[in-house]
């Protein structure tokens, strides 16, 4: 299952799948696409088992107070690979939905931008790898793993956009911040905050 996707499902009229739908895959070379009711491991109990003509689909859910439902973007989750000596940060977590939400929330509440994460199910701490590169901006790091079993997965662009948007917002906030509080300086007055 080279270059394996984690996303939301739909059918062609647009319509969302119910949520017993939980992973899928399409077969390219029979135009197939099955449905399962389960996901691969470490997020479920199917075993991942390599093939070159399968894309496998996988839905997580992510809190819109984290993540805009307007961000329907594909994360790409590819069993067995890491990305080598790029580590932003290594925590502990319960499961790879809260690794992903880890690299999520990581520009704010960690000052570091993450792109991309390793997770290693099998250990009980330190098993969450956020980076801030990508298979793409560091391709000769990318390679297979057959020690211990590890996902990489890629954050979606409308992630990485978000919190590019967040940062160039807080600027222009922190900038209009500063400005009223040299007109304060410069000029004390009492001023009533009033809410509408």
């Amino acid at each position: 299952m080279q270059g394996s996707v984690t996303t939301f499902f739909q059918y062609a009229d647009a319509s969302r799948l119910p949520l017993l739908c939980r992973s899928a895959h399409f077969n390219k070379a029979t135009k197939q696409c099955s449905v399962y009711s389960d996901a691969i491991n470490p997020n479920g109990y199917l075993e991942y088992k390599p093939n070159q003509n399968v894309i496998y689909i996988e839905k997580i859910c992510i809190p819109d107070t984290v993540l805009p439902m307007s961000c329907d973007d594909v994360f790409r989750r590819i069993p067995q690979h890491i990305l080598l000596g790029h580590a932003s940060e290594v925590i502990s977590v319960a499961s790879e939905n809260e690794c992903v939400l880890e690299c999520i929330k990581a520009k704010t509440m960690r000052a570091v931008p993450c792109h991309s994460i390793l997770h290693y199910p099998d250990f009980a701490s330190l098993n969450c790898i956020l980076n801030v590169h990508t298979r793409h901006t560091k391709n000769q790091y990318f390679t297979p793993e057959l020690a211990y079993k590890v996902d990489y997965v890629e954050l979606g662009s409308c992630v990485t956009t978000a919190a590019a948007v967040d940062e160039v917002s807080k600027s222009r906030q922190i900038e209009a911040e500063r400005k009223l509080l040299e007109q304060l300086d410069a000029n004390p007055t009492v001023i009533e905050f009033r809410k509408h």
